[in-house]
């Protein structure tokens, strides 16, 4: 599965310190290049990535809240894909949050699926 895991007590930037295979076969970087980045993963933005949607990851993640949106990312070949982004505090035994798991599920085929439905109906009602 695609994910990261991110240090959740370091309030600056929330670094990541952990990413699996998946997440850096769909993002094109590599371990490397993602270890200690923001786990809002501002590298991952683009043009079409909506700023209300990144307003509210940083929020989420300022209050230590559950996190789950649709959002255009890039890869860093700067490939647009859509995303189910799932971010999930982890509390320890105290009740606080230490971590962060942030969850990456490529819908594009979905997305593009219900853009083509989109366009065939709008397209029949322009016709009627």
């Amino acid at each position: 599965s695609n994910f990261i895991l991110a240090n959740a007590q370091m309030s600056k930037g929330f670094p990541i310190v952990y990413c699996s295979d998946g997440f850096c076969e769909l993002t094109g970087f590599s371990r490397t290049e993602v270890m200690q980045k923001s786990c809002a993963c501002k590298f991952l933005y683009g043009p079409e990535s909506s700023e209300s949607i990144i307003l509210s990851i940083d929020e989420a993640l300022e209050e230590r809240k559950e996190f789950k949106d649709e959002i255009m990312f890039y890869t860093k070949t700067a490939a647009l894909f859509w995303c189910l982004l799932d971010i999930v505090p982890i509390k320890n035994e105290k009740g606080d949050v230490v971590l962060f798991l942030a969850s990456f599920k490529d819908i594009t085929d979905t997305k593009a699926k219900a853009i083509q439905e989109d366009k065939k109906e709008g397209k029949q009602k322009c016709e009627r």
